[in-house]
């Protein structure tokens, strides 16, 4: 008896890439749907399809041998079962919006949140991912990996938002005084005069009546199709010509001298994600130049943070920089990994990080150079 034939044939004939095929024409069905309305009818396709995979394949698993059915069918059957229960579980722990907003007070933390401004399409991943790609592609066609496992996320108040609608950005700033954000910081993208995602960011320039705080983060890591900053399929080269320094800081002037630009003692606050990209020596110089260019428009200096991007974590002004700042998505290596007991996704590759212990234990808090030093 080939057993190990039936667990794959069992779990996995079909199952991952029908499951996937058909979630993403329900995102494309019903995207334009309100929120409650496209997760009730995705979710009734969803049990209609795990229906009929269970019993097309129970046909096939019971044709070779009941005993096997008794060793495998369990774990499956309870992962089913989690799932037509997800649209009750979720309406358990579903929070609305609080009817209070944060009042904030002079010695209150100032509390900035990192923007991305990649949820609208753009013609280079119409190019290298496909027609109509933005982040939201990959985000709904998540599915539970296995039984517990809380997927999809399904955005609440704004939905699956495009970021080239005024008031998608109205609504972020909105929330984002209600919930005590002091301020945006968004990813800013050039690449030797080159950039790309900067329409939201524009348009927050245009309009002061977004009336929140923001900032910059120069996310200069080299872009490839596969999002890693390595040298395979590059789209966007990070480089620093001789003629970029003063290039760089003039394309920031405008929003440096809007009163909404956050300010570290008046000093434009710049944020710089990577900066082991470029030679030590030639950093240092760019951020020289950097400061004579905006002191010659009439500010004090440049406020510059490093963040601890590839784990960076050296002494900040040895680079010609004010501050260090940890970078919150790259600090999973101190989580533990979660064994999964029950049903596992067989195409699923990768480890499964334990978060509500990183949460609870405080382990995502670092030790990073010390200021006693300085």
């Amino acid at each position: 008896m080939d057993f190990e034939w039936i667990k794959r044939k069992f779990y996995m004939d079909n199952y991952y890439d029908d499951l996937k095929n058909r979630a993403w024409q329900y995102r494309l069905r019903y995207s334009a749907f309100p929120r409650r309305a496209a997760f009730r009818m995705i979710w009734w396709n969803f049990k209609s399809l795990f229906k009929h995979h269970i019993i097309k394949e129970k046909k096939v698993f019971e044709s070779h041998v009941d005993t096997a059915a008794a060793a495998c069918d369990t774990p499956y059957e309870e992962y089913v079962h989690y799932l037509e229960g997800q649209r009750a579980s979720y309406a358990d722990t579903f929070v609305d919006i609080c009817e209070d907003s944060y009042e904030r007070r002079s010695q209150d933390t100032k509390v900035i949140a990192w923007y991305l401004p990649q949820y609208y399409r753009i013609d280079v991943n119409d190019k290298y991912h496909g027609r109509g790609f933005t982040e939201w592609t990959n985000t709904t066609q998540a599915i539970p990996l296995y039984t517990g496992h809380y997927q999809p996320h399904i955005p609440y108040d704004v939905g699956y938002y495009d970021l080239t609608n005024m008031e998608t950005m109205k609504r972020q700033v909105e929330l984002a005084k209600k919930y005590g954000i002091y301020g945006f910081c968004f990813h800013w993208y050039w690449f030797s005069g080159e950039r790309t995602m900067e329409k939201p960011v524009e348009m927050y320039l245009e309009h002061p009546e977004l009336d929140l705080p923001f900032c910059f983060n120069w996310a200069n890591e080299r872009w490839t199709s596969a999002w890693d900053g390595e040298n395979q399929n590059v789209i966007f080269e990070q480089r620093l010509d001789e003629t970029d320094d003063l290039r760089f800081i003039a394309d920031l002037m405008p929003y440096f001298k809007d009163r909404r630009y956050i300010k570290v003692d008046d000093r434009p606050l710049l944020s710089i994600y990577y900066c082991t990209t470029f030679d030590q020596n030639r950093f240092v110089s760019f951020l020289d130049h950097c400061r004579e260019a905006v002191k010659e428009e009439g500010f004090p200096d440049l406020y510059v943070m490093l963040t601890t991007g590839n784990h960076f974590n050296s002494d900040p002004r040895e680079w010609g920089a004010d501050a260090l700042v940890e970078y919150p998505t790259l600090i999973m290596d101190a989580a533990d990994r979660k064994e999964i007991s029950e049903y596992l996704n067989p195409e699923f590759k990768g480890c499964i990080w334990d978060y509500p212990s990183l949460a609870e234990t405080g382990r995502f808090m670092r030790q990073l150079y010390s200021k006693t030093n300085w």
